[in-house]
């Protein structure tokens, strides 16, 4: 959709690499590439402490970089499209 795409690099304009941070609009939060551009490398802790991808990449369609989105597998190899955010809970 037109406000994704004012948000997020993913498989719609995208194209085969990765861009500059900051250069999409903010989110609703006023947060700054939260959705593709790269996947980000997650601890997924809820019954089980595993390692995901979420945020979804400039290759990844539009359902893959929606929030709430976990995905699995490959996160340890070396693409370029996976990345990391470093992020600490307030409390």
């Amino acid at each position: 959709s037109t406000a994704t795409q004012a948000v997020a690099w993913y498989s719609s304009g995208g194209g085969s690499i990765t861009h500059d941070v900051k250069t999409k609009a903010s989110n609703a939060l006023g947060l700054y590439d939260m959705s593709g551009n790269v996947n980000e490398w997650v601890l997924y802790v809820k019954d089980s402490d595993e390692r995901g991808r979420c945020g979804g990449a400039f290759n990844t369609t539009n359902t893959a970089i929606q929030v709430g989105y976990l995905g699995s597998g490959w996160v340890y190899k070396n693409y370029n499209y996976n990345g990391f955010r470093f992020g600490r809970s307030a409390y």
